[in-house]
């Protein structure tokens, strides 16, 4: 019989996960706090689609504190509206791989804990297979 394949433990994939939105947000709260100091210096400015594209790969929360807390682009309507639109599709990310992690914690637990016969820290003592050859 082949090895049984090592699986990443959860506890990481979810550190990866909350450390790879922190990152997003803090680097789209500075592209919105530099766009406002921009603006006051009258320096070439962050273009929207910019803004908008790494709110949409995860930045949106912290391009959100940003707009709140340096009162910038609050009034500019497409863009506030899009912003909005990109806290709810990283909401809705967040919460399909959550469910994805869950559901395949509950699947991969449920198999093997009806599989493997003993305690789970031991090595098995014996694997049903089930080919469908009954």
């Amino acid at each position: 019989m082949g090895e049984v394949a090592h699986t990443v433990p959860l506890i990481i994939i979810v550190g990866v996960l909350v450390f790879y939105f922190v990152g997003a947000s803090v680097i789209g709260y500075n592209l919105m706090s530099s766009d406002k100091m921009r603006a006051g210096t009258y320096q070439r400015r962050i273009s929207e689609a910019s803004m908008l594209f790494v709110a949409f790969i995860g930045g949106a929360f912290g391009e959100k504190i940003a707009q709140k807390w340096c009162r910038h682009k609050t009034k500019k309507e497409p863009f506030r509206t899009s912003l909005n639109n990109m806290v709810v599709w990283n909401l809705s990310l967040i919460c399909l791989i959550c469910y994805a992690l869950w559901a395949h914690t509950t699947f991969v637990q449920e198999i093997f804990g009806t599989v493997f016969v003993g305690n789970s820290t031991e090595r098995p003592v014996k694997i049903i297979v089930n080919r469908g050859l009954d």
